[in-house]
């Protein structure tokens, strides 16, 4: 897929011709005309007449108002071909079949036409006592942020690097109308009053929160709960007194966002730029008590939800991981994703290790599918599902088979290369190229990973997937923990109707033996009163649930702890 050209807006080339009327007829009442004429049923063809004439006009010399005047009149138009071309690829699986990708071609088109045109309209302005006033270039500022941002946050919900010189457009904006005192002035927009300040910030924070980390689509819904908070977001020197509680740096001389500051102690220089969150971490928190005592306000919607706010305040705040040294990790995993699958696998080596199988053990665990039709590995997680999806449902296991083994065996995916460990999971690279059953939210196992000397065998959640380039991508798996066992679960006051046995997975740490085990199941509910047995083979013992841990639409994990003999198992 082609990238925008955020990178070729230069600031030093103002046209100076004059428009041909023939082309380019920007009076308002011709601007009108034109745009009922447009065939809005087609957004393909409307996106591409839009596209024609912001060319157009970035071509020809016009006065600052007049130009800004053109953009306010095709703004909304631009926005509702932006909605209809981002329906096209909300849904699709990744890579994006050809279609969806010319749709997301065609936005980041028009997303830079008009950050382009706002751009000109700032460095075409004489100054002085014919310059643009403040409002009008508060305007054009916040044009850029609004169109920028929608670049920003369709590469984000698409997994793939934002557009060449996006975020240098964006510090510009904000530094220009800072200059002159109009960043906080708040203007007329598509979606209501805003001011560069805050669509600034919120894109900030966005950014800040690692967009790599969410589920498909949960981005947006993030960006929009961030908009009441942005203003509480403070933009600093290094010598601030405020400096020390800053966790983000700037660099507004380079293309890039936000990034962790983890030096300790914290040393600032006084030319440097420091995003502090402190004040919305605050809010945050504020947020999360007051909804979890049910005194949510109604203005309060975006964060309603206490998990979206949990994240908010571990990812803006000072999360411990940001602050590790990430080591070298030698090693070309194999991995195998998907709960069932991993069970699966494991049981057969369990098999092969005992030379025997136990194929009428009468478990009937279950697997997410989708309905009949639809390929099992093409589903994507979503934000937003309960955990009991509607549009997955529960199938039958069978039980392991000797004949199954060269299938178990395909599940499992090279080509993958660890690019570095910290203490809270891995990261890893694939550059060939080839379909993968990576998924936000999908678990995986890591086999044949070498760290420090010996050889590891990890089971974690994959969290982030960037895609680079038609080939090339990248993804953070969360280490939820080493050395898991095949077990099958079902409960000791079993209901009607109900599953006999489930497929789980089982996690210990040898090494902390402090910490309790684990397991991993399916995304369904428990019924009972939360004890369980674990079965392995012909052992068997009894465990009670004690609390959550990671989840997803595609699994559970819970804590456990032995029940005794005396307490009625």
């Amino acid at each position: 897929m082609e990238q925008s050209g955020f990178a070729h807006i230069d600031p030093s080339r103002v046209p100076d011709t004059r428009p041909d009327r023939s082309q380019l007829d920007g009076r308002r009442r011709a601007v009108e005309q034109w745009l009922a004429q447009l065939p809005v049923a087609d957004p393909d063809v409307t996106g591409r007449r839009l596209l024609e004439k912001l060319d157009n006009a970035a071509t020809c010399g016009m006065k600052p108002g007049a130009r800004l005047d053109l953009l306010a009149r095709l703004e909304g138009m631009v926005t509702y071909v932006t909605d209809s071309l981002r329906k096209r690829y909300h849904l699709q699986p990744l890579p994006l079949p050809s279609r969806s990708a010319r749709a997301v071609r065609l936005l980041l088109q028009l997303a830079e036409a008009m950050t382009r045109g706002y751009r000109l309209v700032l460095i075409t302005d004489p100054g002085g006592l014919f310059g643009l006033g403040r409002r009008h270039r508060a305007q054009a500022g916040a044009g850029i942020c609004r169109h920028a941002g929608v670049a920003l946050l369709e590469c984000w919900h698409l997994y793939r690097r934002p557009p060449g010189g996006v975020w240098r457009i964006l510090h510009t904006a904000w530094h220009e109308a800072a200059a002159v005192r109009a960043h906080e002035r708040r203007v007329k927009g598509p979606a209501g009053r805003t001011s560069v300040d805050s669509l600034y910030k919120q894109l900030l924070l966005t950014a800040a929160a690692n967009p790599w980390q969410m589920p498909r689509g949960e981005v947006q819904s993030v960006f929009t709960a961030l908009q009441g908070l942005a203003r509480h977001a403070l933009l600093v020197a290094g010598d601030s007194s405020r400096a020390a509680d800053a966790v983000f740096r700037l660099d507004p001389a380079e293309d890039r966002e936000p990034q962790p500051v983890t030096a300790k102690p914290r040393e600032h220089r006084g030319g440097d730029v420091l995003l502090v969150t402190a004040d919305v971490v605050r809010i945050l928190e504020q947020r999360l008590q007051s909804t979890s005592r049910g005194r949510s306000r109604a203005d309060d919607a975006p964060g309603r939800e206490p998990e979206r706010i949990r994240f908010l305040i571990q990812a803006l705040g000072e999360p411990p991981e940001r602050g590790e040294e990430r080591e070298p990790a030698t090693g070309s995993p194999d991995l195998v994703f998907g709960l069932n699958r991993i069970h699966r696998l494991l049981e057969a080596e369990l098999a092969d290790d005992e030379k025997q199988l136990s194929p009428g053990s009468g478990r009937t665990g279950t697997e997410l599918q989708e309905p009949a039709g639809i390929d099992e590995d093409s589903w994507d997680l979503l934000p937003g599902m309960d955990e009991e999806a509607e549009h997955l449902v529960a199938s039958p296991v069978a039980p392991f088979r000797g004949g199954d083994r060269a299938e178990i065996e395909a599940d499992q995916e090279s080509g993958w290369e660890t690019v570095n460990v910290s203490s809270g999971g891995y990261c890893l690279q694939k550059t060939s190229g080839g379909e993968t059953r990576a998924r936000v939210g999908e678990l995986v196992l890591l086999q044949g990973q070498r760290q420090v000397g010996r050889e590891v065998r990890a089971i974690g959640m994959v969290r982030w997937v960037r895609r680079d380039g038609a080939t090339g991508m990248r993804i953070g798996v969360q280490l939820l923990g080493r050395s898991p066992r095949p077990v099958d679960a079902e409960t000791l006051d079993p209901q009607p109707g109900g599953a006999d046995r489930q497929a789980c997975l089982l996690l210990t740490e040898p090494d902390r033996r402090d910490e309790p085990d684990s397991l991993l199941f399916p995304p369904i509910d428990l019924p009972g009163d939360g004890r369980i047995r674990l079965q392995q083979g012909s052992a068997g013992h009894a465990v009670e649930v004690t609390g959550e841990g990671a989840s997803s639409p595609a699994f559970r994990q819970v804590r456990l702890r032995a029940v005794t003999d005396d307490e009625g198992t």
